[in-house]
């Protein structure tokens, strides 16, 4: 399979490698998930929904995989936006709080994802240094999101 979908993409048949991983997702590799997904994405944000969710479901499943979420998650809402249906990413992060609620570890970081897709900076205080607010009132600094002397706001 791995090799067949490998042939269309290079044969320039984005469609027809798309159709032959959907056809057959569990013989499909997860980096060629994530090239068929890149490939697809741009003119069809509702069709890589779906894979795109099962991949960041193996990723939960890793324990040596937590830190790829803000990335993901932040590409699954930007498409289910693309697709008008911003619901369904709320759904979707309802359920999987919901599904792993007694693992506090990865709740954490869940958390710290979540918010970093939520409080995006603004471009003008980023480019001057000013701390960007987020909704819980911790002040994250723009220039430096390494810092760890983050400072909470009246």
């Amino acid at each position: 399979m791995r090799e067949l979908i490998s042939v269309l993409i290079r044969g320039e048949l984005p469609d027809e490698a798309w159709t032959t991983a959907v056809a057959a997702p569990g013989q499909v590799p997860e980096q060629q998930w994530l090239e068929l997904i890149g490939l697809r994405e741009p003119g069809h944000p509702a069709d890589v929904i779906g894979p795109l969710r099962d991949l960041i479901e193996l990723g939960i499943e890793r324990t040596s995989d937590k830190y790829r979420y803000p990335k993901a998650l932040k590409r699954l809402r930007d498409d289910y936006q693309r697709a008008g249906g911003e619901a369904g990413f709320t759904t979707y992060l309802d359920e999987l709080r919901k599904r792993q609620r007694r693992n506090a570890s990865f709740m954490a970081k869940l958390e710290v994802a979540f918010a970093q897709i939520e409080a995006p900076q603004h471009w003008y205080s980023a480019s001057i240094g000013i701390p960007a607010v987020s909704e819980v009132g911790v002040a994250t600094y723009a220039h430096d999101p390494d810092r760890s002397d983050h400072g909470v706001c009246a």
